[in-house]
Parts: C-alpha cells; sequence; structure tokens
C-alpha cells in the first residue's frame, strides 16, 4: 500500500514538473504575431528616443542648455542638437532653456523609465508575457504622465513658451506629443485584455476543477 501511495507521489510530481518545463518550453518558442514585431520595434525606437535623444538634451541642460550651447562636432551630438534646437525653435521655446519642470521629467525618464523599457523588451524577447505586460503598464503610465506634466504647468499660463503657427504646432507640439499619448493608451488596453482574459481562464479552469472534485 506505502509502496503504491509513493509511487503515485512520484508520478503527479514528474507529471507536474514535466507540465512546468512544457509550459516554460511554450513560453519561449510562441510565435510571434505581426502585432509582436510592431512592439518589439516600438519599444526599440522609444528607447533609442529616451536613451539618445532625452539622455543627451539633459546631458546638455545640465552643461550647456541647447539655447546657448555651441554645436556639437560629433554626429551623434550633431542629431541631439539639431532635434531639440528644432524643437524648441519651433514648438516650445521652454526646451531651449533649463526649465525645473522639463528637467525634473527628464531625469525621471532617463532613468526610470528606461528600465521598466529594459525589464519590457527583456521579458517580451524571452517569452514570460506577465512579467512584459506588467512593465508594459508601469512604461506606459509614466509616459503618459510625462507629456502631462510636460503642458499642464504651461496651461495655467495659456502656454505662453507654446508656437502658434498652426504648422508646427501641429507636427512638433501636437504629433510628436501625442504620439507618446496614443501609442501608452493602446498598448495599455492590450495589456488590461491580456490580464482579464487570463484571469478569466483561471477562473474557468478552477471551477472546472471544482466540479470534477465535487463529482
Amino acid at each position: 500500500m506505502t509502496t503504491k501511495t509513493q509511487n503515485t507521489v512520484t508520478q503527479d510530481n514528474t507529471n507536474s514538473t514535466t507540465t512546468t518545463t512544457t509550459k516554460k518550453n511554450n513560453n519561449s518558442t510562441k510565435k510571434w504575431t505581426f502585432l509582436d514585431y510592431l512592439i518589439f520595434f516600438w519599444l526599440h525606437l522609444d528607447l533609442f528616443v529616451h536613451v539618445v535623444l532625452e539622455g543627451g538634451y539633459t546631458y546638455f541642460q545640465f552643461t550647456t542648455p541647447i539655447a546657448t550651447a555651441p554645436k556639437p562636432t560629433n554626429l551623434l551630438g550633431k542629431l541631439i542638437y539639431w532635434v531639440w534646437y528644432q524643437y524648441g525653435t519651433y514648438g516650445d521655446t521652454a526646451w531651449l532653456y533649463f526649465n525645473d519642470t522639463i528637467m525634473s521629467i527628464e531625469i525621471f525618464t532617463v532613468i526610470f523609465v528606461n528600465i521598466s523599457l529594459l525589464l519590457a523588451i527583456h521579458h517580451m524577447w524571452f517569452g514570460n508575457d506577465a512579467k512584459r505586460h506588467f512593465w508594459q503598464i508601469v512604461l506606459c503610465v509614466c509616459e503618459m504622465y510625462g507629456v502631462w506634466f510636460s503642458f499642464c504647468p504651461e496651461s495655467f499660463d495659456g502656454f505662453p513658451t507654446v508656437t502658434r503657427d498652426p504648422f508646427y504646432l501641429f507636427t512638433y507640439v501636437i504629433c510628436f506629443n501625442g504620439t507618446y499619448v496614443i501609442i501608452p493608451l493602446l498598448l495599455l488596453i492590450q495589456s488590461y485584455h491580456y490580464f482579464t482574459s487570463h484571469h478569466h481562464s483561471a477562473v474557468v479552469k478552477q471551477q472546472q476543477v471544482n466540479e470534477k472534485k465535487l463529482n
């Protein structure tokens, strides 16, 4: 009787180990959809913007603000300078100078947002969907907050530093910043559906297990 019980326990442990291994393998070899590739590309583009462009902007502002900085001689420095000089000149002049609110946002972005980005990319690559969606939520909320705090303080004064030119207002201010509202919002919706659908599946499975036990 004891031997049979031990064999049953051993078999159950073996089955559970095999199931766990199979699940891990399924996660790591899961076939990506076209949407997955788009999101993976966006996360890398997002990382470039936050690390290179915004990290470079933060460096400029702590050394010599864009408005008074000499033009860099290296290619990367020229790119960073050109992007922010264009945006500050034709979009929002607050970005040409050291602004307390903007710098507070940028420091947070360069450190914490990039950490959440790297973790989202890491877990997406290795097929850990639950952790990826958690960090995706953190990332998206931070980015939407960043846009909000970039413009909300200025709104109380009537946006004095934002351009009034319709073309530059639309292309530089609305389009560039709107991207960091629309895409994070869509990714938040995706993560919401992921967690709610998996929760529903878990509830259904548990109900089936309970029904089998009763029968």
